[in-house]
């Protein structure tokens, strides 16, 4: 640091979070496709309040292969737009522009203008009058249309962008498309039926003489999709007409093409409105056997490629746009997906034939389901269907059919699924469109691309504690969805981002609960201290009892998840509800070797009973023929049953063994009106130490609970003999009252252990109505130990939940999480002193804020991560705070537009 820098004060900021979104919004304007930008092909997404930007890796392009392994994403990029997100919409002109609507606003964002490196930065925010449900740009770019309570065209105006026209429809609108200029004309509709009457489609013209025009398109029933023909990619001749033609789905099973005509008003006044007439009808659901809307979706097809294009047999083509091949057999296409897997293409003729005029003729060119979606996740007798996004294809002349097609689907279980289509078609076929059934479909590949998050709300996180060796994670939502990640602490920064490049959790996989538990319901979880080669334990409380469950994560390979034994809820315990929080708590042990930590305690605890359940829990390992046992020397045989639970289990050939102890069921009170209102269990070990330095000692632990007290009283407890690795009998384990001290005036309503002895209670003094955290240090006096008073802080908002970190070195922190925010506190040390500038705190004071967060959702709990990391949790999505500390926000190099009526 130079000389004429000045010191940074404290509190200092936590860099900007990496967020890990919720799964996609399933709605299909919330999903956007963008074909080609830099070379890559791109999707966004909303997931609830969050804007995800991610690359899609493509699917092989050899013919014939079979589905790939599953690929994540290079990049991905959450933006965090604070209030639910429901539109998203690429702007298809090539420059990467992007927008999303949520609440009355639109964001715009842009490409950082930085070499080498993708990252999205908010150029413009759009303020509207109503709120906002669909948006959609319009061809070139030069607008977008935005859709809710009202509708309305915003025009691109130099560097901002200003109101074009608006207009209040009777019903709020949920769907819009836009043609290819602002001054064309714009389709607006509205998903819901109204009671009486026909379900109107409005379509807007803003003509310069006349101003704004209204055209009601009238369906028997409410709409499900509406789009505009797009642009093809070859151009043809400029004199040609080229009319607007629509496509609207209806519930009656109905797709419709309409066609808009100039109708002169008088002779006097000269000028023309403009109506709308069906021009073409495709009866999808008689056709198809499925119902539209539901099973059946239809997309009109976005043409790409480029003059150079490559077939199957490696040759390379030009593409052909001349004017005589546009004239001769022109037609359009339509694909449509369902039921099922079934693929549909539709080939459109005569679409601009007016002089003379000729009427639309739709053919059904090909259907079939392609073979290597057999395996795929699509599943037709599912009831939740797929999501069609996008339909792109390639052909080698404007006449002629298409030679490749690519569709994009968003899965039930939140994955992208694109598929890649080649044709079969014969060496002469390329100039014109037949039904001959020898041009079959053959699916070239299928992607899957896994969307990190979850679906329901986030119940509990556990982070592996080990974390220099073993940086694993696992979450688990209320959909009975587990996910287990693997931890990087590689947090390469770039100040244009405010978020690492590189993830910093990649999920490895997700298991349904439902498999390991058909009927559990499950309301918290807690890592097992247990480490065996490449097996990890859980357990997971439920209404009956503790589930264990051993994950098997070997390098490289497929995870497995496994159910071993359940320890039941029995002895008058409270078995209608599920545990509120579950914890083990590692005891010593005669087994270091291969098996870490195989003893250890678990306590299941109810808060509004106050009632803990506990067992001592000793795992064993047999596997003689790989030499993988533990070297205990155990033998399953040598458990008895009427001392002790017995759990024999076999999992990849590999048998564990549980001898298993049931603890005392209640803690004893002798007090009278007092009643204990928080508890804490001594945590697994997160130090930043390696793992062989944090497996416990054969030494007993002063206490293994704290429980705090309405009185402000903190009572500390053990487990009698439960340190004994010999323990042979299940009678000697119960807990007793070793120490208490009085911590506040008033009720305790959190309390946190720390492995140094040092305790944090956080409790509220009625008379003074203020709320106190208060840090306690052991210390040992002639032979006996008190708790001495280091520190009180005061605080102002409620506290979700405290927790310490070790450093390794001596020295420990201190988290205390509130509703929107997290401040980390730490002792002063001399040397710390030296090098931050602490003028702006409070001498007094022996622990001081050192780091601070600011979160714009509530934060439901948190926890610590490998290397100082913080995880808050939120209600559907993770932040993940690096140990990295900023001195203020980050500039942006781009300032932001803010553009309203």
């Amino acid at each position: 640091m130079g000389e004429q820098d000045p010191l940074p004060q404290l509190p200092l900021a936590l860099h900007p979070p990496h967020l890990i979104p919720p799964a996609p919004t399933t709605d299909h304007r919330a999903l956007s496709f963008l074909p080609d930008f830099g070379g890559l092909p791109w999707v966004a997404y909303a997931a609830g309040s969050l804007l995800v930007v991610s690359h899609l890796p493509s699917p092989p392009g050899t013919s014939g292969s079979e589905t790939v392994e599953d690929e994540s994403p290079f990049f991905c990029q959450v933006i965090d737009l604070h209030t639910p997100v429901s539109a998203v919409a690429w702007c298809g002109r090539g420059r990467g522009e992007l927008a999303a609507a949520s609440g009355n606003s639109v964001s715009v964002f842009q490409p950082a203008p930085s070499s080498g490196s993708f990252s999205w930065l908010l150029r413009w925010a759009i303020t509207e009058t109503f709120t906002v449900s669909s948006i959609a740009w319009t061809g070139s770019g030069d607008g977008i249309v935005v859709v809710g309570g009202g509708v309305a065209m915003w025009a691109r105006a130099h560097s901002s962008w200003q109101l074009a026209w608006r207009s209040t429809p009777q019903v709020p609108q949920s769907l819009v498309s836009a043609t290819h200029f602002v001054h064309a004309p714009v389709v607006a509709a509205s998903a819901a039926a109204p009671v009486e009457g026909n379900v109107p489609v409005l379509v807007f013209l803003n003509d310069a003489k006349l101003g704004l025009e209204t055209a009601e398109l009238l369906h028997p029933q409410p709409v499900s999709m509406i789009q505009w023909r797009p642009l093809p990619l070859c151009v043809g001749d400029l004199s040609e007409v080229r009319r607007e033609i629509l496509m609207t789905c209806c519930l009656d099973g109905t797709a419709r093409l309409w066609a808009g005509t100039e109708v002169t008003r008088s002779k006097k006044k000269p000028t023309s409105r403009r109506s709308f007439s069906v021009i073409a009808v495709i009866e999808l659901e008689n056709i198809l056997n499925g119902v539209l809307g539901v099973d059946i979706s239809v997309r009109w097809a976005v043409e790409t490629g480029s003059i150079v294009s490559q077939d199957e047999e490696a040759k390379f083509k030009l593409f052909s746009g001349h004017s005589w091949q546009n004239q001769v057999g022109k037609c359009e296409w339509l694909v449509s997906v369902g039921p099922g897997r079934c693929t549909n293409f539709w080939a459109a003729h005569c679409l601009d034939d007016v002089s003379p005029p000729r009427c639309p003729r739709i053919t059904l060119w090909k259907q079939n389901e392609p073979q290597a979606w057999e395996e795929s996740a699509i599943n037709p007798k599912s009831t939740v269907q797929p999501i069609f996004v996008e339909v792109v294809i390639s052909r080698s002349i404007c006449s002629g059919p298409p030679t490749r097609c690519s569709l994009l689907h968003l899965l039930p279980d939140n994955s992208f699924s694109w598929s890649r289509l080649a044709f079969g078609l014969s060496s002469d076929s390329g100039s014109h469109v037949s039904s001959d059934s020898s041009k079959s479909i053959s699916c070239c590949s299928t992607k899957t691309i896994n969307q990190v998050g979850h679906k329901g709300s986030i119940i509990e996180v556990s982070v592996h504690p080990y974390s220099c060796e073993i940086e694993l994670a696992v979450s688990m939502d209320s959909s009975r969805m587990l996910f287990v990640w693997s931890l990087s602490t590689l947090s390469t920064l770039i100040s244009t981002l405010h978020a690492p490049t590189h993830p910093l959790w990649k999920l490895l996989c997700k298991f349904d609960l439902r498999d390991i538990s058909a009927d559990a319901q499950y309301s918290c979880l807690c890592r097992v201290p247990s480490v065996f080669h490449d097996n990890r334990f859980l357990v997971l409380g439920g209404e009956k009892g503790a589930d264990f469950v051993v994950a098997r994560i070997p390098n490289g390979g497929v995870v497995s998840c496994h159910k071993m034994f359940t320890l039941p809820f029995l002895g008058g315990s409270n078995a209608e509800e599920p545990p509120d929080s579950i914890h083990t708590i590692p005891l010593a042990c005669n087994c270091n070797k291969s098996f870490l930590n195989n003893s250890f305690l678990v306590v299941c605890v109810w808060r509004k009973s106050f009632q803990v359940l506990s067992w001592k829990v000793v795992l064993h390992s047999e596997n003689h023929h790989e030499g993988r046992g533990c070297s205990c020397e155990f033998s399953a045989n040598s458990l008895s049953t009427a001392d002790q639970g017995r759990h024999v289990t076999y999992v990849h050939r590999e048998m564990f063994a549980a001898a298993i102890y049931e603890c005392s069921t209640v803690f004893p009170t002798d007090a009278d009106g007092e009643y204990p209102t928080c508890i804490s269990v001594k945590s697994l070990d997160n130090t930043v130490l390696p793992l062989q330095q944090n497996v416990p000692s054969a030494t007993s632990p002063g206490y293994h609970i704290a429980t705090g007290h309405s009185d402000g009283t903190v009572k500390l407890w053990k487990m009698s003999g439960a340190d004994n690795p010999l323990q042979t009998r299940r009678g000697s384990n119960s807990w007793e009252l070793v120490g208490m001290f009085g911590a506040h005036p008033g009720p305790i309503t959190a309390i946190s252990l720390s492995r140094c002895g040092r305790v944090a209670t956080v409790g509220r003094n009625v008379q003074k109505n203020s709320t106190s955290i208060h840090i306690w240090e052991a210390v040992k006096l002639m032979g006996d130990g008190c708790f001495l008073l280091e520190d009180a802080l005061m605080i102002q908002s409620a506290v979700v939940g405290l927790d310490w970190l070790s450093l390794g070195n001596g020295r420990f922190l201190l988290a205390v999480c509130f509703r929107n925010k997290l401040h980390i506190y730490s002792h002063k040390h001399p040397s710390f002193q030296n090098v931050l500038h602490t003028a702006n705190l409070e001498e007094k004071h022996l622990w001081s804020c050192i780091a601070l967060a600011h979160s714009h959702h509530d934060v439901a709990s948190f926890c610590w991560g490998p290397k100082a990391s913080i995880v808050l949790v939120h209600n559907n999505h993770l932040s993940l705070f690096s140990s990295w500390l900023v001195r203020g926000a980050n500039e942006c190099i781009t300032q932001k537009g803010v553009c309203s009526a």
